[in-house]
């Protein structure tokens, strides 16, 4: 993802790989942090169909991007925060 990023986005690749990795950060802290009294709530098997349920939804999102992906690179571009 992160080449995918520079490579559509070389004006402010910086930017916008610091917001990925700030982003990808922040969820990885909220998930390691909430997980242990997720189970204790909830339990081990519940706990985990609802993991699977959201990582389901977010492969889902990207279904979407993978088909109108270049199209929305193209709108984008031309955007005056991008654009040379």
């Amino acid at each position: 993802m992160l080449t995918v990023v520079i490579d559509s986005y070389l004006p402010v690749a910086f930017e916008a790989l610091l917001l990925v990795n700030g982003l990808k950060n922040v969820f990885a802290f909220g998930i390691s942090f909430a997980v242990v009294p997720w189970i204790l709530g909830s339990g081990y098997r519940n706990a985990f169909g609802e993991m699977v349920a959201i990582q389901t939804g977010t492969m889902l999102f990207f279904v979407p991007l993978f088909i109108y992906g270049k199209k929305l690179r193209h709108i984008s571009w031309g955007w005056k925060v991008i654009s040379w």
